[in-house]
């Protein structure tokens, strides 16, 4: 039965993808010259087809890359640190046991960071915003540090008064294999029926995720449902919740190369 939330979340989504419109033709253009390998903004291309058709001089692409070594290396320099943590109180950031520890927590952040996906994670980051001008990337703890660069054509931004992102709406496929084992039996019906036959296993649905600032919470308890940012999975076909947590903290790092003060979205 259709749930009154995914609905609202549903045309949510939609309304939000029909605002970026005008953004969507423009960075489709953008990867049809400068990063043909996410060229799938406003259409669905053939796995397999040939994505270099419209790349008659390979400059721009070329340029993109240079950028996206340049600043990763800048960023972390292979072989150094590439921060160092320290306190805000003065009164204690000169006490050596205090340098000692800080020093020790900076060095296990890198090991964590370079144990993880992080750095693969980064540069397809980088490449999105240097491109299109916003980039996304996702960060969890799931037996480790794990990142996810979510690609412009899979989502949509929100920003509060301050101008900062604080709204992601995710939009994606999952074959039914995918969905049962993320969702479990909240899947879907029709989800779980094609999971159990290896014929189709491989259909696609659509989700949506979305994260945003949680309206109603109790402040007191500190379990997903009361975290400050609510988020809610939602199977599009079925229209109905599949899923629903939260977090302490917005776990998408947004950003935007240049933006006018009037637009959303960045420029790259």
């Amino acid at each position: 039965m259709a749930d009154a939330r995914a609905i609202e979340i549903i045309k949510e989504q939609e309304r939000e993808e029909q605002d970026a419109s005008n953004f969507r033709n423009l960075y489709q253009e953008v990867a049809d010259h400068m990063l043909p390998r996410e060229n799938q903004i406003i259409g669905v291309r053939t796995p397999g087809e040939d994505k270099s058709k419209q790349i008659y001089d390979p400059t721009a692409m070329l340029d993109l890359q240079d950028m996206v070594s340049g600043l990763s290396a800048a960023f972390f320099p292979p072989g150094e640190l590439a921060f160092g943590l320290t306190v805000k109180d003065r009164r204690i950031a000169g006490l050596d046991v205090v340098k000692r520890y800080l020093a020790l927590a900076t060095q296990i952040t890198h090991d964590e960071l370079f144990a993880s996906n992080f750095m693969l994670q980064l540069n397809e980051t980088l490449s999105s915003l240097i491109g299109f001008g916003t980039g996304n990337l996702y960060s969890e703890w799931k037996l480790g540090l794990n990142f996810k660069d979510w690609d412009i054509a899979f989502y949509q931004v929100k920003q509060n008064a301050q101008g900062i992102v604080d709204v992601m709406i995710l939009s994606y496929p999952l074959t039914a294999r995918q969905a049962v084992a993320e969702f479990g039996d909240n899947a879907g019906e029709k989800v779980l029926k094609d999971a159990l036959e290896l014929k189709t296993e491989s259909n696609i649905y659509p989700f949506i995720h979305i994260v945003r600032p949680r309206i109603e919470r109790n402040v007191m308890l500190t379990n997903f449902m009361n975290m400050p940012f609510e988020s809610l999975f939602v199977n599009e076909k079925e229209k109905t919740i599949v899923d629903e947590g939260g977090f302490d903290e917005f776990p998408f790092a947004a950003a935007r190369w240049m933006k006018s003060s009037s637009e959303l979205y960045g420029r790259g």
